[in-house]
Formats: C-alpha cells, structure tokens, sequence
C-alpha cells in the first residue's frame, strides 16, 4: 500500500499520538487488513474495507491514574473494553485503523457519556444476539451465516436470522452494537426532553435506518456504513505504525493505497 507518489503525507509515531490529546471519547474506531480467515471472511461477507468496530470509551487521564486509551467493543466473549494500543501497536503489521467522529454542537461531554453507558450495561450480559455457545458451534455458525449472507445479501440475511430469534456472530455485528449505542443513548435523551428529536437522525449511520430504526436495523449497520456515513468524519488512519491525519473517506482509502 505504498502512497508516497501520490501525498506527501505528515505523520507521527502511534506511541506519540496515543499519549497526545488527539482521540475523543466516543470516537468510533474501524479496524482492517490482518491474516485471519475470519478476518478476511468478514471483509469479504460484507464488502468492507473494515472487519470490527469499536468506539472510544476512555483516553489517557494521568491525573486519575491511567494512561491507555480503551475501547468498548463487541468480540467473541460478549461486550468487553480493550486497549487500544492492542490493535494500534501489537498488532500494527497487519492491521490497519481508521478513526473516525460525530462532530455536532449538542455532543458534548454528557451526551458522550450516555452513549458510552448504554453500550457498557451490556458488559457480560447475556443479551441474545450478544452471546454465543459453544466453540464448535460458534465457528460453524459463523462459516454459515456468512455465506448465506454473501449469496443473499449481508442485511436481509441477519434481519433473517434476528427474526428466527438466533443468535449471531459477534464479529459480524461489532459495528451495529456502535450503532445500536448512539441510538440508544440519543434517544433516551430525547426521550427525557434533553435533547431535540432531530438529533436522532443525526446519529443513524444508514440512510435506511431513518424509516425503521427497529433493533434489528440497528445491529446490521456493517462497518462500511460507519466508514462511508457523511455523519461522521474521518480523522485518523493509523498503519505501520504511523499516525496521518485525514479529513475523507476518499483520503483515508488513497492513503491506505485503495483505488476508488
């Protein structure tokens, strides 16, 4: 993915930039590439640049006592907070990461923690499309879902199977539990009268979702609906260990050396 005959991009070190006041809580962090067979699957079942998702639950706070940036995120186990330095750093070989924000007056500190809260009530819990069982079962389920999914379209094929009462691959709806957060939270805001019902449409990351924002619409949003929603901008793109700054979608994919 070499770009360097097309942007003389600026960069920095992702150890300097994780240390630095850059990321905001609430962030949605997209992560790609990586080796994997699921990994690939996912991209390729959904047709994304991106295989996970994930939102920014806290930045380096040193007067409190930690200095990592973690992540709030669906992943085979359930609901769970992970460092961000574990994709950004550890596994900076093989993945890339794009971050992107929702940049709205009325999002402001309290708004952030709302969402961020509804998402952590779901922390262990044994909500049905957030659990799964057995390992064997779980690897064929995924196989198999994400087949069907290819064959017949990645959105009917989960609404398909959430119908059923079935539970799905975690993996497969990470980005919908993001957006399942944002919506959540906005509107028991709105709900509460502290915010305008029109903010609600500000935080749906498919153009769909504005005639049916039902659950299961929700949790299908695939992590191409995040990177390609107008509603959140693109910030960062972190690979090989560097940090570049973007203001596109069509930055952040010439920079990662995708052709449109």
């Amino acid at each position: 993915m070499d770009t360097s005959n097309t942007v003389d991009w600026q960069s920095m070190p992702v150890e300097d930039f994780l240390k630095g006041e850059y990321l905001h809580r609430s962030d949605v962090v997209l992560v790609g590439g990586g080796g994997s067979l699921f990994s690939k699957a996912i991209r390729w079942f959904t047709k994304s640049l991106f295989s996970h998702a994930a939102l920014v639950f806290l930045i380096p706070h040193r007067d409190s006592g930690f200095e990592h940036t973690f992540l709030i995120e669906s992943i085979t186990s359930g609901v769970d907070i992970t460092n961000l330095e574990h994709y950004a750093v550890e596994l900076q070989k093989d993945k890339y990461i794009a971050v992107l924000r929702l940049e709205q007056e009325w999002f402001d500190s309290d708004v952030q923690k709302m969402v961020r809260g509804r998402m952590l009530n779901y922390i262990k819990a044994s909500y049905d499309f957030l659990t799964i069982g057995s390992i064997a079962s779980y690897i064929f389920k995924k196989a198999t879902f994400g087949v069907k999914a290819r064959m017949s379209g990645y959105i009917p094929q989960l609404q398909k199977e959430l119908r059923k009462g079935k539970k799905l691959p975690n993996e497969f709806i990470c980005s919908g539990f993001v957006q399942y957060g944002f919506y959540s939270g906005i509107k028991f805001l709105v709900d509460k009268q502290a915010l305008e019902p029109n903010c609600l449409s500000q935080v749906l990351f498919r153009d769909d979702l504005l005639a049916n924002a039902e659950e299961l619409n929700l949790v299908s949003v695939t992590p191409q609906d995040l990177a390609a929603s107008p509603k959140l901008a693109w910030k960062y793109v972190i690979k090989a260990g560097k940090v570049y700054t973007v203001s596109s979608e069509a930055q952040g994919k010439q920079l990662l050396g995708i052709k449109e």
